[in-house]
């Protein structure tokens, strides 16, 4: 029974608070309604510092954005930069072994054209000794039909084969050839066998 009385008190209570809440000329319900409005001003001007500031801060992301948009393009630029110097330096490094192996293939037909400007002295030395030998025989009286002959023996041609060398000689019965190392060089005349 108690509990219904308190219940009954209650519900009258809450009642007379509602009236005196709703009724604008009552002393409570001007308080309640003034607390409200004053909570609604501070609200309007805590929205509007809120936009204002979330205005500054669109406007600070926009600028982080431009200023991000920029570092991507000076960053693709600059990868553009480095894959270019990355292409031209393969580039150089291709140029700079086909002048080594150019280099390397000249400095070995160098060294073939010395060898045969080598031989090829030797042979012009041998040919003004056979002369002059010739002509010391004439002046002396002698005949110089043995000159005439080793002449006939001299060497005409050469070629490398493996690990020999092939010297080709024109004689009177015609060409003979014979083979000597590598490392050696033809003989100027082809070998006279005595009988």
């Amino acid at each position: 029974m108690k509990k219904i009385i308190f219940i009954t008190f209650l519900l009258i209570a809450t009642f007379f608070i509602s009236v005196l809440i709703f009724i604008p000329d009552s002393p409570f319900g001007r308080d309640v309604k003034d607390f409200f409005t004053i909570n609604k001003k501070i609200s309007i001007d805590e929205y509007e510092k809120v936009v204002s500031e979330n205005e500054d801060l669109k406007k600070e992301l926009e600028k982080l954005q431009q200023h991000n948009r920029h570092l991507e393009s000076s960053n693709d630029y600059a990868n553009t930069r480095i894959y270019n110097f990355g292409m031209r330096e393969e580039e150089l490094v291709a140029n700079y072994n086909n002048l080594i192996d150019e280099y390397k293939d000249l400095q070995g037909a160098h060294n073939e054209l010395l060898e045969r400007s080598k031989i090829f002295v030797k042979s012009i030395r041998n040919s003004q000794q056979s002369a002059a030998i010739n002509n010391l025989i004439k002046s002396l009286g002698g005949n110089s039909n043995n000159s005439g002959y080793k002449a006939s023996l001299s060497l005409s041609s050469q070629e490398v084969s493996l690990n020999n060398r092939i010297c080709y000689y024109n004689t009177i019965s015609g060409k003979k050839a014979i083979n000597v190392s590598i490392a050696s060089s033809c003989p100027m005349s082809y070998p006279r066998i005595d009988r």
